[in-house]
């Protein structure tokens, strides 16, 4: 197999497929089509074997872990990142390929890289659709799709032809080769006439066929002729400004639309719905005080850890939206965000979510408010009829779970969710509707929510059927996040040092934490009260200070005293448990 197709193949790919990538941007930013890229890896992580997508997970998150990477702040731009450059390996193999095979089956590679851009143009339509990728009509999609990898793979083959190097037959006539890189085949006259006796033998006359590899000079522009190298400058070079100009503007249009906030409000939402904001909190007046370094309490809804399982947040139209319940009721119900909003009583709970995939000390565990209706009272309106035993939870991005009816109707908490620190849900975390159920893990609480079905049968949520726990109860656990050595402070004579953190048991609560210095005696820590008994509990040790290494380790009780579990294990299938420990190296005051 020549190297040059090879190489040739890969450089007609990238220049190609770069500029194919930056269109797909900035037409989806502008005009909200699909994004390939993105589709094209959320859709091999649904079909792909359960074990695994969670396998893949995990040794994506210890690789994060490993380098030192914040896995809340990068988990998802590196996830965005792995998308692009596989979708950019798989167009440019395609290429390669055509490179290779075209020239080998005589085929014109314009034609070539033609048909194999049509074909992975519907293909990529497929993808996009069964993701749905975008909120416009299946035909847009698929003209669109087709039509540009249409246009892709013609490109490809013009470039492919101005790159390969081609093999050309051309007679010369000449005396017997002498050059080593001509072969020729000598082709010998010795026809004399009758009538030239005497006369010597004529010499034979040696015409050579020559075959030899010429550069590559196509004619392009209105200049005439350029060489291989001008040609793969120009074109690069163009493929450079176009790759650039749509990446940017894409990224500025993007900006333009969240308003550079990390999160994006939902529009068409009133503005009164606006303008929330906690401001005060049930234990302003606690006297325990965080160590300097603690966690915030209270978590800002831009830092709320985010995981869902497409590349990016499902986008749904709030004014438009409603909410089909229907199935096994009485009373079928179709319900607007406003019908939940205001036919309703609100409740409004600090509550503490964590993801199952946290590992112990982890950042995926966040606090804020949520305002919501309770599941139960809607559930009343509806009447499920004798039989059903379970509601199924469908979101817009293809996730499902489902939930007991006995659990709703044991435990008013359960809400469905609009409104999150007094404002309407972002985007990024579920607008108009996501679900709370106390106690439980993230993974069991749908998001972005399209439709509710009661049924007799039991059907395993979406990550249930890829073997994690199928009832997510959150593992109590605790992590010292500070050893506050720079906050030292004068007590009774003594020099302390306070060290802090957090302890949670989901809807549990939290008795009491215990802290143990260099694997001493375990001693009593302070608690703060909590915002709620459904958030976790920020403890303080004031520890007399001692320079050199230290460690730290802690340990949580739940309310009615059940210690958590020590054992180290991982955070599959159940969730993460074991004891955190943080270790610092202490300097002498003044040293």
């Amino acid at each position: 197999m020549p190297w040059s197709r090879i190489v040739g193949g890969a450089a007609a790919g990238v220049m190609v497929t770069a500029p194919l990538m930056a269109l797909f941007y900035l037409a989806n930013k502008l005009l909200e089509l699909p994004f390939p890229p993105y589709d094209l890896f959320d859709w091999i992580t649904r079909v792909l074997p359960g074990p695994l997508v969670t396998f893949g997970l995990d040794l994506f998150i210890d690789g994060m872990i490993l380098v030192g990477l914040d896995v809340a702040d990068t988990a998802k731009t590196a996830e965005l990142a792995i998308a692009l450059l596989q979708f950019f390996a798989m167009d440019v193999a395609l290429i390669m390929l055509v490179a290779i095979i075209a020239p080998v089956l005589t085929i014109d590679l314009r034609r070539a890289a033609l048909v194999a851009g049509i074909i992975n143009g519907l293909a990529m339509s497929f993808v996009s659709l069964s993701i749905g990728g975008s909120t416009l009509p299946a035909l847009v999609s698929i003209v669109w799709i087709t039509g540009v990898y249409a246009a892709w793979g013609y490109a490809a083959g013009v470039v492919l032809e101005g790159v390969l190097p081609r093999t050309v037959e051309e007679p010369v006539p000449t005396p017997m080769a002498t050059s080593a890189d001509t072969t020729a085949e000598p082709i010998v006259s010795d026809d004399v006439p009758e009538d030239m006796d005497g006369v010597a033998e004529p010499t034979p006359v040696v015409h050579t066929r020559q075959y030899q590899e010429a550069s590559a000079q196509p004619t392009w522009g209105l200049d005439g002729r350029m060489n291989r190298r001008e040609f793969i400058v120009r074109v690069g070079g163009a493929a450079a400004v176009i790759t650039v100009a749509g990446t940017v503007t894409g990224n500025l249009i993007g900006r333009a639309g969240s308003g550079g906030s990390t999160v994006t409000m939902p529009e068409g939402v009133d503005e009164e719905l606006m303008a929330g904001g906690v401001t005060s909190f049930p234990n302003d007046g606690d006297p325990v005080m965080p160590a300097p370094g603690t966690r915030t309490e209270y978590t800002a809804v831009e830092d709320h850890y985010r995981i869902f399982i497409r590349t990016t947040p499902t986008v749904i139209d709030g004014v438009s939206w409603t909410l089909p319940i229907s199935g096994l009721v009485a009373n079928p119900i179709e319900l607007s965000i406003d019908n939940i909003r205001d036919d309703y009583e609100p409740r409004s709970q600090f509550i503490t979510l964590s993801c199952i995939s946290n590992r112990i000390a982890g950042p995926l565990i966040s606090t804020t408010q949520w305002t919501g209706a309770s599941f139960k009272d809607i559930l009343a309106d509806v009447q499920p009829l004798p039989g059903a035993r379970y509601v199924n939870i469908e979101s817009g991005d293809g996730f499902h779970e489902i939930v007991d009816l006995e659990l709703i109707d044991q435990d008013e908490r359960i809400m469905l969710a609009y409104a999150w620190d007094e404002r309407p849900i972002p985007v990024e975390h579920g607008f108009p509707l996501r679900i709370w159920l106390p106690d439980r893990y993230g993974m069991k609480q749908p998001k972005w929510i399209t439709n509710m079905t009661v049924q007799e049968e039991y059907t395993p949520g979406y990550w249930v059927a890829r073997n994690w726990d199928e009832v997510a109860r959150v593992r109590a656990t605790s992590v010292v996040d500070t050893i506050s050595d720079q906050a030292v402070f004068e007590r009774d004579g003594q020099t302390l040092v306070p060290v802090g953190g957090i302890a949670y048991a989901g809807a549990r609560g939290i008795s009491r934490v215990e802290v143990s210095v260099d694997s001493g005696a375990w001693q009593p820590a302070q608690l703060r009260e909590p915002l709620s008994d459904t958030t976790w509990v920020i403890w303080r040790y004031d520890w007399p200070f001692e320079a050199g290494n230290h460690s730290m380790r802690v340990r949580g009780y739940e309310a009615d005293g059940t210690p958590q579990i020590e054992a180290q294990m991982g955070n599959r299938p159940s969730g993460a448990t074991g004891i955190h420990r943080r270790a610092k190296f202490v300097q002498e005051r003044g040293a």
